[in-house]
């Protein structure tokens, strides 16, 4: 693998201050790994000669080792441009090339033989623009190096941002050599811009030179504020010390790493055996490019030792006139068994997701693959890789029935109560109509039935405004004048209620809070094997209330029946499985309520360290 540099810290005016000492972190480990682990049958000394594994520094080429010393795995280069040529030889010869090139443009999806053993650099984008969003900045302004490796996370930063509405009003892009002077012409452009926000993706190297001449331009003063990515985060601890004094206040990301008891064992040992080795040199602390590089030699140690020997090496191609070196290579008769996976379906009818987890604890397996929730109690015993998706947990209810559906809709706009209550009026206001005008307007005269008759017609007319009948006592008047608007408002308050009935779809939930189930003593599904039951025991719920399933028909059957008919009111899940299940049913069932956040959905395997 490419060296990387360790400088010296200031020692007061040393002339040596500058010169950089050379320590290769995955070159020592491998060295040191048959000393380190005890964790296998076989030591394995990862040198070309004995295991086939080989790690890649500038000076050796890649054709000439699977050519001539017939390495079966290849740990190297980091960087892109140099891996993405070795990557084409490995795919040629079938040996699995291993890098911790973290560029984009690479990818393990387009190539089978290569692995990475580092995180891609676009995972930090999002991390980076959520640091943007709780800070309210507005704007932000991108520097990053010349090259392959400043330009390629560009893209993801830039939808990034746009997803948190920050707009970008300038990118800064500086050589790699670039001298002082450029470096401050650059940083006073910078300084005539509104924007304050600056974000930095650089390697060690220029950063150093640039951070000096910021301090120098008082731009690492109140009122400006620098990110960097985790890259340089990670490597601050092989950058001088006056640097890191000028760049006091950077926000940096980095790799978070878990304290374990197995970490720290790891981390004593190492040190041991590093300074029995380099007894002249500062004290150093391995950083997460050193660990993972561990990992990667533990992951291929494992993989040499279920592999076995493997004669001959290289099957031989048929030879050609024109066959180039890399033709007369052939293909490796190890490398297709060394990344290659035993997939074991998980098949107990009666386990659970914990019990899965926990099959891993036990190095029953290796990894599992596929729809694990990452929880707290569950990270105890494994690594998660990054969730591949959200997660949350919410409810899932039956929906009202349509009322558009039901022949007696024009009843519902007004409740029956209402409804009583207008009807009462109508017949009391036609007889105090009826009482002040009967005696002194003959049109409210006559034969008992007719003046019944008259009561009620009158009073009923007016929702149309069709009375006829003229009425002559002034109380009368005012008593219908109060009545006609009365109706009125009721007659425009009852057309525009139905005018939404008929024409807004009424998806109501049948419950509206989670918390209405414990009040009504509700019975709650969940998927079998889940851990949303220690969740709503913690909400208080009856554990006596719960009913599992394990799948979306069962779920739509048991909603149907309801609570009281041997199902349930609602269905407790998490976001993916709940918005498959209202792909298929959505016109029946809706999410109501609040979402409870959860770390998201990853594969896991057990902790190397």
């Amino acid at each position: 693998m490419e060296k990387m540099h360790q400088f010296d810290h200031d020692q007061g005016g040393s002339s040596n201050q500058d010169q950089p000492r050379q320590l290769n972190f995955p070159q020592h480990i491998a060295r040191s790994y048959t000393k380190l682990s005890s964790s296998y049958r076989k030591r394995h000394s990862l040198d070309c000669k004995t295991q086939q594994l080989f790690i890649l520094s500038h000076s050796e080429d890649p054709i000439d080792l699977l050519k001539n010393v017939q390495v079966q795995a290849i740990l190297g280069p980091p960087r892109s441009t140099q891996a993405d040529f070795v990557i084409d030889i490995g795919n040629k010869a079938e040996v699995p090339i291993i890098s911790q090139s973290a560029s984009p443009s690479l990818s393990p999806k387009e190539s089978r033989y290569f692995i990475r053993s580092a995180q891609c650099s676009s995972f930090q984008a999002k991390a980076i623009a959520a640091i943007v969003k709780a800070f309210g900045w507005r704007e932000v302004v991108f520097i990053y190096e010349d090259n392959n490796y400043g330009s390629r996370i560009v893209p993801f930063l830039t939808d990034a941002m746009l997803e948190i509405n920050a707009f970008i009003p300038y990118q800064s892009i500086i050589s790699p050599s670039a001298t002082d002077d450029q470096i401050r012409q650059e940083l006073y452009k910078l300084t005539t811009m509104q924007s304050r926000v600056f974000v930095v993706h650089m390697l060690p190297s220029l950063a150093s030179h640039f951070f000096l001449r910021a301090k120098e331009a008082e731009m690492m003063t109140k009122g400006y504020t620098w990110i960097i990515a985790d890259v340089l985060t990670s490597l601050l601890d092989s950058v001088d010390s006056k640097v890191i004094d000028a760049m006091q206040g950077v926000i940096g990301l980095k790799a978070h790493i878990p304290k374990s008891n197995e970490l720290e064992n790891f981390t004593r040992r190492w040190r041991k055996k590093y300074w029995e080795e380099n007894p002249d040199t500062d004290r150093l602390d391995l950083n997460v490019y050193g660990l993972w590089a561990y990992d990667t030699v533990t992951a291929l140690a494992t993989a040499v030792e279920k592999v076995g020997t493997v004669v001959p090496r290289f099957k031989k191609p048929v030879t050609r006139e024109n066959s180039t070196d890399l033709d007369a290579i052939g293909t490796s008769n190890m490398g297709p068994s060394l990344v290659e996976s035993e997939y074991i379906p998980w098949e107990t009818p009666d386990g659970t997701y914990n019990e899965l987890v926990y099959q891993i604890f036990l190095e029953n397996y290796d990894a599992v693959v596929g729809d694990v929730t990452i929880v707290a109690n569950r990270s105890r015993f494994v690594d998660f890789t990054l969730p591949f998706t959200e997660s949350g947990v919410s409810t899932i209810v039956p929906i009202k029935n349509d009322e558009r559906k039901n022949a007696w809709i024009f009843t519902k706009p007004l409740t029956m109560d209402l409804w009583s209550t207008i009807g009462g009026f109508f017949i009391f206001t036609g007889l105090v109509v009826w009482v002040l005008e009967h005696r002194v307007n003959k049109e409210f005269r006559g034969p008992p039935a007719e003046q019944i008759g008259m009561i009620f017609w009158f009073s009923f007319s007016t929702l149309v405004f069709a009375h006829k009948e003229k009425v002559v006592s002034n109380l009368s008047r005012f008593v219908v004048i109060v009545w006609v608007f009365v109706v009125l408002v009721l007659t425009s308050s009852y057309t525009a209620n139905l005018t939404s009935m008929l024409t807004v779809q009424q998806l109501q939930p049948t419950i509206t809070d989670i918390y209405d189930l414990i009040k009504n003593g509700e019975y709650v599904g969940y998927l079998y094997g889940s851990f949303i039951p220690g969740l709503l025991m913690g909400m208080k719920f009856d554990s006596s209330k719960f009913r599992n399933y394990s799948t979306i028909e069962e779920y739509h059957e048991a909603l149907t029946r309801g609570s009281r008919n041997g199902g349930v009111a609602a269905i407790v899940d998490e976001l993916p499985y709940i918005r498959l299940f209202l792909a298929k049913y959505c016109h029946k069932y809706t999410m109501v309520g609040p979402t409870y956040k959860a770390a998201g959905v990853g594969n896991h395997m057990e902790p190397t360290l």
